[in-house]
């Protein structure tokens, strides 16, 4: 039970499921040099590191940590997770990520840093130019002619009943529930009175 124990905790160091960690100036640093942020990105191999790039940047990245409020339609009709790591779902995962390499123009994508070198052919075979890698060898691969973001982007605007009904509901359900909980209790004979 002990060795078990030890090994399933220490698991990771075998086989290790993120890549190491990154450095994420030298990146940080491409995408303000000269307004490279107007443009989305997309990271390759980043593992969980690619949330800890978004953080660090205003430039927006077609994928996304929090995969259950995607508003793409490419990225919620896939059981894809992140087309950051869609090498682990196979042709479906391969099948979402070339949408993206294939039609940058249509998500403002121009920019893919790349950690991962499983991804070089299929990026080259659409027609992504190779840049020289950064200083922490991650590769940066680019698209011409890829028109930036608009300055103001475009935001779907949900009914004004659904946001009432949202700011209303979850609290009323939540006092209604208390004051009946605690008028069950008042009604419950206590083991004394009886």
């Amino acid at each position: 039970v002990v060795f078990f124990s030890v090994f399933t905790t220490n698991i990771g160091k075998f086989r290790p499921s993120q890549p190491s960690t990154l450095k994420m100036l030298p990146i940080v640093n491409f995408i303000n040099q000269d307004m490279h942020y107007k443009w989305r990105y997309l990271t390759l191999g980043f593992g969980d590191q690619m949330a800890w790039l978004a953080s660090q940047t205003r430039a927006l990245s077609v994928d996304g940590n929090y995969h259950s409020a995607r508003r793409l339609p490419e990225l919620t009709t896939k059981a894809v997770e992140r087309l950051e790591n869609s090498k682990f779902k196979g042709f479906e995962g391969i099948g979402s990520l070339q949408q993206f390499l294939a039609y940058p123009e249509k998500f403002n994508l121009k920019y893919i840093f790349s950690n991962d070198k499983f991804y070089d052919p299929i990026l080259y075979f659409s027609g992504w130019k190779k840049l020289s890698p950064l200083e922490n060898n991650i590769i940066v691969w680019e698209k011409q002619n890829v028109k930036p973001l608009a300055i103001v982007i475009p935001k779907i605007d949900v009914p004004k009943y659904q946001k009432i009904l949202w700011s209303i509901l979850p609290v009323s359900i939540l006092l209604i529930s208390v004051v009946w909980f605690l008028f069950v209790l008042k009604k419950k004979p206590s083991k004394l009175e009886k």
